[in-house]
């Protein structure tokens, strides 16, 4: 018999901007507790310590492009004492970060591939996991929040440095009501 992927009690905050993809449905689906409110730091807060910034290849391609993906590990680093990059790509399409002409020997800022190395030299606590579709996301999630404690909604929404962007992130906070969802 296999034994569940999470219990009944385990709870995820997530940014309310995840809830378009399919992932937090498959959450909900066996039995995750979704707390979703609007996070000023990642996109999944596991539990008081762990922050998953979640990125598609497209996204991350782009974010990686603008420079804003640096600036969310930073965020996400000044907050948590772990922090995740997951990135989910598609387990029906090939996979690829760049073409084979692209690869070289040289770490040059022109390529995915080398601004994703220069970003894990950048932040060496960085976690990266690689999964195939939010199905293979559930069951990682599973495993990282094992035996840990549950993440606290209203610390995870205002994780933010108020004095550096001068305002309170908390009042940009909402409340989605969503059947089965719970918020704080």
């Amino acid at each position: 018999e296999k034994a569940p992927l999470v219990s009944n009690t385990s709870t995820i905050v997530l940014d309310t901007r995840e809830l378009r993809s399919a992932l937090p449905n498959l959450l909900h689906s066996v039995g995750v507790r979704l707390v979703p409110v609007t996070l000023e730091v990642g996109d999944f807060v596991l539990t008081p310590n762990l922050c998953v910034e979640r990125k598609t290849l497209p996204d991350l391609q782009g974010s990686l492009n603008s420079g804003r993906l640096y600036n969310q590990v930073e965020a996400m680093l000044r907050h948590y004492k772990q922090v995740c990059l997951l990135i989910e790509f598609d387990p029906e399409r090939g996979f690829t970060l760049s073409s084979a002409k692209d690869l070289d020997s040289d770490i040059s800022i022109a390529t995915v591939v080398s601004k994703l190395v220069l970003l894990c030299i950048s932040f060496p606590k960085l976690a990266l996991i690689w999964c195939r579709g939010p199905h293979e996301t559930v069951k990682v999630f599973s495993s990282l929040k094992s035996k840990e404690p549950e993440p606290n909604a209203e610390v995870s929404r205002c994780a933010c440095d108020v004095f550096e962007r001068g305002l309170n992130p908390c009042l940009s906070y909402r409340r989605p009501n969503h059947t089965g969802w719970t918020t704080p």
